[in-house]
């Protein structure tokens, strides 16, 4: 698979803590490096009358880009939202062409870091201890020290909510958190710093990446009106960063 991905979209959290029956979340931010910023300048803005599908995951990913597609129509842009319950068949959709663009995955999860989260967090919040210069990618091998002696069992993301009626404690994506009824700001016991690396990725083909309709994307996503959308809608779950 060969992407461009832009940095400015979501960001989620996908790992569980450890000994209370309640969910641990991230806050999930957006941002848009200055070096974007850049380039973008250079692009056309002509993509009239064209319509591309965004595949995104149920939730604050899909409800952001419903608040995108009205600033991005008025400029010629036709968004259609394709849902995915899962973080595999995004990548190859856009691969295989039948979307042209995704929102859901962070730079760490394209480094095949996803069940080495949970890890990080419970060492920051001195629950576990794992060797030095593990860096971003942890194992349960790397811990040297688990005093609460915790269990961890992995589960599909899209899982994880009910995985808490059978487990003390469990993490969950945001989207995830949502759509099972939790508070992703009053109900977890543990979350990340918002600063941390797991910013969300909105990816293109990198055939692509130079098309007039990323411009218009990106334009439209980073308006005063769409961080009012998260500010609002999301009271704290959601953080915009622009």
């Amino acid at each position: 698979m060969d992407f461009h991905f832009i940095d400015f979209a979501p960001r989620r959290s996908e790992y569980g803590s450890n000994h209370f029956r309640r969910v641990m979340e991230t806050k999930m931010s957006f941002r848009l490096p200055l070096i974007l910023a850049t380039v973008l300048a250079a692009w056309s803005a002509a993509a009239s009358g064209e319509t591309i599908k965004i595949g995104v995951t149920p939730g604050p990913q899909a409800q952001i880009f419903e608040a995108v597609k009205p600033i991005a129509a008025k400029q010629g842009l036709d968004i259609q939202l394709i849902e995915f319950s899962d973080y595999v068949v995004p990548n190859a959709a856009l691969d295989a062409g039948e979307i042209q663009a995704n929102s859901f995955q962070n730079q760490p999860y394209l480094d095949n870091q996803k069940a080495d989260r949970v890890l990080l967090l419970l060492r920051d919040k001195g629950a576990i201890k794992l060797k030095d210069g593990t860096g971003f990618k942890p194992t349960v091998l790397d811990i040297t020290e688990n005093p609460k002696k915790l269990k961890f069992i992995e589960v599909d993301a899209a899982q994880a909510p009910r995985a808490l009626d059978d487990v003390d404690a469990a993490a969950i994506n945001t989207n995830y958190a949502t759509q099972a009824g939790l508070d992703p700001v009053k109900d977890p016991i543990l979350r990340e710093d918002p600063k941390g690396p797991y910013v969300n990725l909105i990816a293109v083909r990198a055939a692509d990446k130079d098309r007039p309709w990323v411009k218009i994307l990106v334009d439209s996503y980073h308006t005063a009106g769409v961080k009012e959308f998260v500010l609002t809608k999301f009271k704290g779950a959601v953080l915009p960063s622009w």
